[in-house]
This record gives structure tokens, sequence and C-alpha cells, in this order.
């Protein structure tokens, strides 16, 4: 027979916390990381001095400034030095980069996705601390309609919730498996659950939404 904790745990709480885990995994946020990293070296190097001089060997640019024409300019030779070659593949997938992050807002969208894995970092403080009481489902409802319903909402919003306002898939086996655990180190400290509220355990999948 399983409790009504259990029972809450696994269907309405620590799916959309699986969930939220796996937004790390969006090309979005991965590509935001990226971004950030790139941008920061390149930040780092113009601080030391050095990218003036890359981007000087790089584009065989002139002291005096002058812009060389066209017809003046040794393309030959130019893509005949490797450096070069890797210079002009690495400056246009920067260009691809800052394209995709603007037009897919790919900055605001990675900021979302931190901001949204604090708050479910947070909702499993106090899971924690509310399975440690004689009687938590008072605190796990409240829990579910207060924080974690405001969390997806806010994701789906700014969209970096990919599901569609669901669990994402695979997530409740994974929450079966997290609920297991917190039931053999906290359910001694609940009270009994009364029989009309008890679901059997081979029933938990049907009964949930």
């Amino acid at each position: 027979m399983e409790h009504p904790v259990s029972q809450k745990l696994w269907r309405d709480v620590l799916p959309w916390i699986q969930s939220s885990r796996r937004l790390r995994r969006q090309w979005f946020y991965r590509v935001g990381v990226l971004h950030g990293y790139a941008s920061d070296i390149l930040v780092a190097l113009a601080s030391a001095g050095i990218a003036g001089p890359v981007l000087d060997a790089l584009g065989r640019s002139t002291r005096t400034g002058d812009v060389p024409r066209p017809a003046q300019m040794d393309l030959g030779g130019v893509f005949r030095d490797p450096w070069a070659n890797a210079g002009l593949v690495l400056l246009l997938l920067w260009i691809l980069l800052k394209v995709v992050v603007v037009r897919e807002n790919v900055v605001a969208r990675t900021v979302a996705v931190k901001a949204c894995l604090r708050q479910f970092q947070g909702v499993q403080v106090l899971i924690s601390r509310a399975l440690e009481g004689e009687d938590p489902m008072e605190h796990l409802n409240k829990l579910y309609r207060e924080t974690i319903c405001a969390c997806v909402d806010r994701a789906i919003q700014d969209e970096i919730w990919p599901w569609s306002g669901q669990i994402a898939p695979g997530a409740d086996e994974e929450a079966l498996k997290e609920a297991t655990r917190l039931v053999q180190k906290y359910g001694t400290n609940w009270k009994t659950a009364p029989a009309a509220s008890v679901v059997p355990a081979g029933d938990i999948r049907e009964v949930r939404p």
C-alpha cells in the first residue's frame, strides 16, 4: 500500500523537478553558455593586448591604417596562409553564432533557465524540510500550487519549457526512483495514512493525470 505522501511526490512534485534538470540539455542553453565563454575569452584577449596583433596578422592590415582596394589584395597569398584560413573560419563561425544568439533570443533564455533551476533547487530544499515532519502533505500541496506551478508557467512564458506545459519524457520514471529514496529516508516520520486515502502501488500510474 502506498502512502499519500509518496503518491504526491511521484505524481505532482518530483516529475517537474526532474524535468527542470533537463533544461540544461536544451540547445539554446548550450549555445548561450558557449557564447558567454567565447565573449569572455575575446574580452580577455583584448584586455591583454593580444587581439589587436592577432587580427593584424590574420587580416594583413597595414600600419598606416589604409584599407587596400580589392585589386591590391593578394587573395592567393591569403588563402595559402593556414593561419589566415583558420582566422577566416573562426570569424565566420563567430558571425553565425552571433546571428543565432540574436534571432533566437538565446541570452535571455539562458538567463531564464538559470533562474528556473535556482527556483527548483529551492523547492528541493523545502521538500526535504517538509518531509521531516509528521504530516508533510499540506506543505507539499502548497509547494505544488504556489511555487512549482508558478515556476513552470514562468518557464513557458520565457520560452524555455519545450514540453508544451507537460513533464519531460521519462521524467516520471526518474521521479518514481527519487520518491522511493525519499520514502525510505523520511517515511518513518509520517503519520499512518487513512485507509480511504491509500491507493495500491500497482495503480499509481493509472491515477496520474
